[in-house]
């Protein structure tokens, strides 16, 4: 968090204080052997790093501080500093969250919402997301709002979702912002409200958080809330392409090229290819067999459908087979010629 990471900023830039706390890290003060294991955890390319974080979180964790417990169980599941182990990992998230150590509450949540490492079981999610959510945690708030929209280890209740989602935005948390905004856009389970779209959108593009800049992006193109303008939703898709997540690099060039903007389309799918999105080679593979933002060719067209499947996009692997399938019949039909 905000705090830790300007504790171990100090420790980098003052011997001083970072002497002090190793003095009484080896005396067995707790709190400063959880610092030292966040300050080494910071720190990846120095070769002891991981053996030192995992030594300081498990003394921390041994003398039962919560947050040593929380970076010993992340040690355990990463693999950091120690074999790689779930079960101590999850043990030790476990004991972290029984504290109320709301990180680790957050992390057994997702382990069981999604069946990682755990037996997915959506009531034992749901529990571990509402005691984060109890705290006034963010995070635990739009994971409880999840929940109640799917019906995941509670009844399905969007009205109440609508509501955590909500709470969870108000204090900060982007996705949930991004997801107001998403249910004002489109009237769902709200009254229809573009400025009030827009509102929610720009809260969590305004957190750099990508797929908020895209809705942005989309708001200044498309008018929604806003008066459309291409030359400013342009500024909210280059924050995105500045930052290089390829996926959402990717849909923005499926909206540049929506807009018969092809060239910009193109691209994008070029950049989110040189990080190996499968999507982007499947997208850009159709404009080379139709000449969109690129000039017309089949081979590079072909070759990038190829490689889409090779990493197991869908869609790619159905075109090789209509295409197999096409050869399969011309042949047969030139040998029926034939004979």
């Amino acid at each position: 968090n905000e705090k830790m990471d300007k504790i171990t900023a100090n420790l980098r830039n003052n011997k001083e204080a970072f002497d002090k706390t190793l003095k009484a890290a080896e005396k067995g003060n707790p709190k400063s052997q959880v610092i030292l294991g966040f300050y080494y955890a910071e720190d990846p390319k120095n070769p002891k790093s991981k053996a030192e974080t995992f030594k300081w979180f498990r003394k921390a964790a041994e003398q039962g501080e919560k947050l040593g417990q929380y970076g010993l169980a992340a040690c355990y599941i990463a693999g950091y500093g120690v074999e790689e182990n779930a079960e101590e990992g999850i043990k030790w998230f476990r004991k972290a969250a029984d504290q109320g150590e709301v990180g680790s509450q957050i992390q057994l949540g997702v382990f069981y919402l999604y069946g990682d490492i755990v037996e997915q079981n959506g009531a034992e999610a749901y529990k571990w997301f509402k005691k984060a959510a109890d705290q006034k945690n963010p995070d635990g708030m739009f994971y409880v709002a999840l929940c109640h929209l799917d019906g995941i280890g509670v009844k399905k209740n969007p009205e109440e979702a609508v509501k955590w989602f909500r709470t969870s935005a108000e204090l900060g948390n982007p996705v949930a912002q991004l997801q107001m905004g998403t249910f004002y856009a489109f009237g769902e389970y709200v009254k229809k409200d573009e400025a009030e779209a827009y509102k929610w959108y720009r809260k969590s593009a305004d957190q750099e958080y990508s797929r908020g800049l895209l809705s942005v992006g989309i708001c200044h193109l498309e008018g929604i809330g806003v008066k459309a303008n291409f030359e400013e939703a342009n500024k909210w898709f280059q924050k995105i392409i500045d930052q290089g997540d390829p996926e959402v690099i990717t849909m923005v060039g499926s909206v540049y090229m929506e807009k018969k903007k092809y060239t910009d389309g193109v691209n994008c799918f070029k950049l989110a290819i040189k990080e190996g999105n499968a999507e982007a080679m499947f997208l850009l593979s159709g404009c080379y067999f139709t000449g969109l933002g690129v000039e017309l060719n089949e081979a590079e067209g072909l070759k990038l459908v190829v490689a889409a499947a090779a990493k197991g996009h869908e869609r790619a692997k159905e075109v090789l087979q209509e295409m197999q399938a096409m050869m399969d019949k011309e042949k047969k039909e030139k040998k029926e010629k034939k004979d």
